[in-house]
């Protein structure tokens, strides 16, 4: 009698038919979140650069994911080699691949709230785009680009290509929209196959369709990358500075030079590591009386603890509903930047003076005779973030937290001038 292999469902299900739990699905969501906000993941995903920030899929991201789901990876590989699958096609018979196919079929089959069905799914999907993508990105660009270069060839690519899309100009908006239809049941070729998880040459298909689109979007860019860059094509590096301060003209083109200064430091913004900097909180401290360092920090780690959980709820631009306060982290510290310096064009501060603007900014948020309304909501947001910490009690040293948050802020920028 020939040696007849079991199909991947009869396998699954009778070595690990397990039952979704909600925690199961808060815990997938979470170890999703960590590694998005981990190292410089946060600048990998939430840019359209390729290889100037790295990422990795470890095999402990692997592990973690298992562990949500209370499954031993090595029982479920074993599992993987008793099964009829091509162990040359290495995307579709990998463990951690085929693992997910699973889990989202078990989500999908199971009797949780759609909205958690949803969340699971859309976790899974992300996690197995990550590992895909870092693979690809490292093995097609295994020496950092040149992000001069690298930013040539996206402004010199057309509408035909994802990345230059504002609905996708992520990498991370890329996966997302991904997710998001291997998620739905309409416009998704392989709906069926996640709910049923049968046959297995269909599940296969989903694996490498999923991998191919990802790497064909990439490989296109890379290939335009090394055209660029035979070609000599290279930008120069933003600068923050002008000879020629012109009023508006200048403040719009400053505008654009601080995009993507504001989009760095709302990333950085996600990992305290990286935000919180000792060498900037001590000349803050000289600057603004009535407050210490270890003062400053809890200040910047609440900010940096609030705007993760802000990224996760996708709340990263909200506004209180009277308007008021600027709660978003992305839209408090835009706003912060670009009207400071706004503020320092028109009323002629020399811009290549790091002095000049620090006191500047400094003198602004301080006084009380400002009428600005984009000032004072600005003043009136980091005020109540401060409020919110309970550091301290006492009105003089809220106010000093008050002008060095925004001072560090101001500091941070000149990293890129």
């Amino acid at each position: 009698m020939p040696n007849v292999k079991l199909s991947l469902k009869q396998l699954c299900m009778e070595r690990f038919n397990i039952t979704i739990t909600r925690r199961m699905i808060d815990q997938l969501v979470r170890i999703c979140t960590l590694y998005e906000v981990r190292d410089d993941h946060v600048e990998a995903l939430n840019s359209p650069m390729l290889g100037v920030n790295k990422i990795h899929f470890f095999d402990k991201d692997q592990r973690a994911v298992f562990d949500a789901f209370e499954i031993d990876r090595s029982e479920f590989a074993d599992m993987i080699s008793q099964s009829g699958l091509n162990k040359d096609f290495k995307v579709s018979s990998d463990v951690y691949n085929v693992f997910t196919v699973y889990m989202a079929h078990c989500i999908t089959k199971s009797n949780l709230p759609n909205n958690l069905k949803y969340d699971g799914c859309f976790a899974l999907w992300k996690m197995l785009q990550y590992k895909f993508f870092s693979s690809i990105v490292n093995h097609m660009l295994p020496y950092k680009p040149n992000p001069d270069v690298m930013q040539a060839t996206l402004d010199g690519l057309s509408a035909k290509y994802d990345i230059v899309n504002k609905e996708t100009n992520t990498w991370k908006l890329i996966m997302e929209a991904r997710a998001r239809e291997l998620c739905s049941k309409d416009n998704n070729i392989h709906y069926h196959t996640i709910v049923n998880f049968t046959p297995d040459q269909k599940i296969v298909y989903v694996l490498s369709d999923v991998q191919t689109r990802l790497r064909t979007k990439i490989k296109l860019v890379v290939l335009e990358y090394y055209k660029t860059l035979e070609e000599g094509k290279k930008i120069a590096s933003t600068t923050m500075t002008t000879d020629d301060v012109d009023g508006e003209k200048i403040v719009k083109e400053l505008t654009g030079s601080l995009d993507n200064v504001i989009s760095v430091i709302c990333n950085k913004s996600l990992n305290a590591n990286q935000f919180i900097r000792n060498d900037i909180v001590k000349i803050v401290v000289k600057l603004i009386p009535n407050i210490r360092p270890d003062m400053m920090r809890t200040l910047l780690m609440f900010f940096s603890n609030q705007a993760v959980v802000q990224y996760q709820k996708q709340k990263q631009d909200e506004i209180d509903k009277t308007g008021r306060y600027l709660i978003g982290y992305r839209i408090l510290i835009t706003e912060i930047i670009q009207r400071s310096y706004r503020l320092c064009i028109m009323e002629k501060v020399n811009l290549k003076s790091r002095l000049a603007i620090l006191e500047k900014v400094r003198n602004t948020y301080r006084s009380s005779r400002i009428n600005d309304p984009n000032i004072l909501r600005i003043k009136d947001s980091v005020e109540h973030l401060v409020e919110l910490t309970k550091i301290s009690s006492r009105d003089s040293t809220k106010a000093s937290l008050k002008i060095a948050f925004i001072v560090y802020i101001i500091m941070l920028t000149f990293d890129y001038d």
